[in-house]
């Protein structure tokens, strides 16, 4: 079992780093690119997928650091007087200096001015607002993110959002997370009967156009050649039934050339009517 509440100078006096598998690796910290909160939910993550003890996490650390991080760590380690801290005295420091209230006004400000863009799902825009509230407020991110999340819902949202918000008093993670849960599935209803609405009135056009080229196949007439094989001046007639049956008439569709239906169909029966004409009808037995 991993080694617990391991100080520094146990690592420093006990370690010497194994050779380890491969494993789970978190992005690089590099101070002004990431936020360190982030940062440090990322590692102890990967560090638990790991079955890293706090040890590995102490030995490890300066591994994923970048920049004056990997410098301040080092001096860290070095310095007597954070012999016996603790992984939880490590990441309280790290917080402190690579945080503070530059890091949560910047992501407090993301926060603030962040809203649901037209094509964005719920869910997409929830999860990035609850990273956000993470970074103001690690303790108690509900209360950040139930104060802009409806906000900067889109505005047919907002009121279906909330009829299902739980009241303020009773509201926390996982009535919020279920409202916002119920929300994104009526946004996916609305999708959905917004897609069969655009489609219908195409499908009404193919049948229609497809039921008039048949009619017009169907009715097209003929003139009989003549014992010379000229075509004579006679009237022409209609195609009998089982001359038509002899030429069946067969047309498939595909959903993205439905716009262009009207213009392949005149094309086809073109076609058609030129064969008949030139070649006569078909020899029946």
């Amino acid at each position: 079992m991993a080694n617990q509440n391991v100080t520094i100078q146990q690592v420093n006096e006990t370690a010497s780093t194994p050779i380890f598998p491969k494993f789970v690796t978190p992005d690089f910290f590099t101070p002004g690119v990431k936020n360190c909160i982030t940062f440090l939910q990322e590692y102890n993550r990967c560090a638990n997928s790991n079955h890293w003890g706090d040890d590995n996490k102490i030995a490890h650390l300066g591994n994923f650091l970048r920049g004056n991080a990997y410098t301040w760590y080092i001096d860290y380690l070095k310095n007597p007087t954070n012999a016996s801290n603790t992984w939880t005295d490590i990441s309280n420091d790290f917080q402190r200096h690579f945080g503070g209230t530059t890091a949560t006004l910047a992501a407090k400000h993301q926060l603030r001015n962040r809203k649901q863009q037209i094509e964005e799902t719920v869910l997409k825009y929830y999860y990035e607002l609850l990273e956000l509230a993470n970074q103001v407020n690690p303790t108690n991110p509900i209360a950040e993110l139930s104060e802009y999340f409806l906000e900067g819902l889109q505005p047919g949202l907002k009121a279906d959002f909330m009829l299902l918000c739980p009241n303020p008093d009773e509201l926390n993670s996982e009535n919020f997370r279920a409202a916002v849960f119920k929300l994104s599935n009526i946004q996916e209803m609305r999708i959905r009967d917004e897609i069969q609405q655009r489609t219908s009135p195409l499908q009404s056009l193919a049948t229609k156009s497809v039921n008039t080229a048949t009619n017009r196949f169907n009715n097209l007439q003929i003139s009989e050649p003549s014992s010379s094989g000229r075509r004579d001046n006679q009237p022409y007639r209609r195609i009998p039934p089982r001359t038509r049956d002899a030429r069946p008439f067969v047309l498939t569709v595909i959903d993205r050339d439905i716009m262009q239906l009207p213009a392949m169909l005149k094309i086809i029966v073109k076609i058609i009517h030129v064969d008949l004409i030139i070649d006569g009808p078909p020899k029946l037995k």
